[in-house]
């Protein structure tokens, strides 16, 4: 899948979900709390699928791309945290009519959840900060760098060699 498309997914899903009417209506229906959380699974996969690769044959977007939907999702997230965090009335009414196990009012649960939400973009800048510093210093140390330096600070290109053929033809 395209990067842009993923993004768009996850976070389309991700407000969609969000947004009162839909959410209500998810508390409300048991199918539709299951596509729901279906939604948030299937795009998260697709997202880690792109960003981290971590299967053999898996499409892995480039270096630009990874920091373009870190950030986008990254942002995504904050707005909406800070929204359910810092929202002054209840978003989501059918909160108050439920008993709440940490015992909070529903105001408190509800900017707790936007609270986590928020913090939770620190994962995606840790994502952009590993790939910026591994842009910005490659060294034979990180996969995917066939250099190595050279006693004298000079780097040095390996070639792959045919097996039993010798160096220097």
């Amino acid at each position: 899948c395209a990067p842009v498309v993923v993004m768009l997914a996850l976070n389309g899903g991700m407000f969609l979900w969000h947004w009162p009417p839909f959410y209500q209506a998810a508390l409300l229906s048991e199918p539709l709390h299951f596509l729901e959380h279906a939604t948030f699974l299937g795009t998260a996969l697709l997202f880690w699928g792109i960003v981290i690769a971590p299967f053999p044959r898996s499409l892995k977007a480039s270096d630009l791309a990874v920091i373009g939907l870190c950030l986008s999702t990254a942002l995504i997230g904050d707005l909406l945290g800070a929204a359910l965090t810092l929202s002054p009335r209840l978003l989501y009414p059918l909160y108050a009519l439920r008993e709440n196990p940490l015992g909070l009012d529903p105001l408190a649960d509800q900017a707790l959840g936007g609270g986590l939400m928020w913090a939770s973009s620190l994962a995606y800048f840790g994502i952009v900060f590993y790939v910026l510093a591994r842009i910005a210093a490659p060294s034979a140390d990180l996969p995917g760098n066939a250099a190595e330096v050279e006693p004298g600070g000079g780097v040095e290109q390996h070639e792959e060699q045919q097996p039993g053929a010798r160096q220097g033809q």
